[in-house]
């Protein structure tokens, strides 16, 4: 149970590393990037589409990437009911984030940004101990008894911990980051043609001290498009199609 905890939370360390790679932009710098922060941390429907994301789109990537986490636990099988009431608490997480934006600097087509976002209390073992701990006298009878349960029954027991667990998580603080964004002209952008191959750059910025490994990319490509298969770039970055219209980069940057 311990690991889908940590996972989680790195959905959280992705979509912040998103959010600093952000390049381009339509109004102020601060504006953009509080429309990006909106619509990845809570989903906002307005937001999600100013970035060319539907509601589903945004969705379809939470579900994939928790699909993946359900998948890694291999002790447990969570029954679809299960996943989504695990999966309703996690976006409620996103959407208790608070952030604010404010333009540090401007010049030409670069500006700096900071965003204010707050910060989860850690789900580490002390905090694992003591809502397991919390669950079992406020939740479960006096006299109960996990050696008495079905392999059924221990797996929604683990769900329900673990939706109370995430439930719980308090915010602790708040934590600047600093985005940096280019704009591009309306006058410079290329139209593509029926036929003509598309080659995306996708920048993933590291704002930490330390060292990131084992991340994994994904990028729903936009209707009208479809994925080339032998294409050389995709190829060369160890590109592939996990599920329609998503493509997942396994090389590591």
């Amino acid at each position: 149970m311990k690991k889908i905890f940590v996972l989680t939370f790195l959905i959280l360390a992705l979509f912040a590393t998103t959010c600093s790679a952000a390049k381009t932009a339509k109004s102020s710098p601060a504006e953009d990037v509080q429309t990006l922060c909106a619509a990845i941390l809570h989903g906002d429907e307005v937001s999600l589409e100013k970035i060319g994301m539907t509601k589903a789109d945004y969705t379809n990537l939470i579900n994939a990437e928790l699909q993946k986490q359900y998948s890694s636990m291999n002790e447990f099988s969570f029954t679809e009911s299960q996943k989504e009431a695990i999966g309703a608490v996690i976006l409620d997480i996103f959407q208790r984030s608070d952030f604010s934006t404010k333009t540090v600097s401007e010049s030409g087509k670069k500006a700096t940004v900071k965003i204010t976002v707050s910060i989860f209390e850690k789900i580490n073992d002390d905090y694992l101990s003591s809502k397991l701990a919390e669950y079992v006298h406020t939740q479960l009878p006096a006299d109960f008894n996990i050696n008495n349960l079905s392999k059924d029954e221990e797996t929604q027991l683990v769900a329900d911990i673990l939706v109370f667990a995430l439930e719980n998580v308090k915010i602790v603080g708040y934590e600047d980051i600093t985005v940096k964004c280019k704009y591009s002209s309306e006058d410079n952008i290329s139209r593509a043609s029926n036929s003509q191959n598309v080659v995306y750059t996708i920048r993933v910025f590291n704002l930490k001290n330390e060292e990131m490994q084992g991340r994994k990319i994904y990028y729903y490509i936009p209707d009208g498009l479809e994925y080339v298969e032998n294409s050389e770039v995709n190829k060369e970055n160890e590109w592939k199609s996990d599920f329609p219209y998503l493509i997942q980069g396994g090389k590591h940057i």
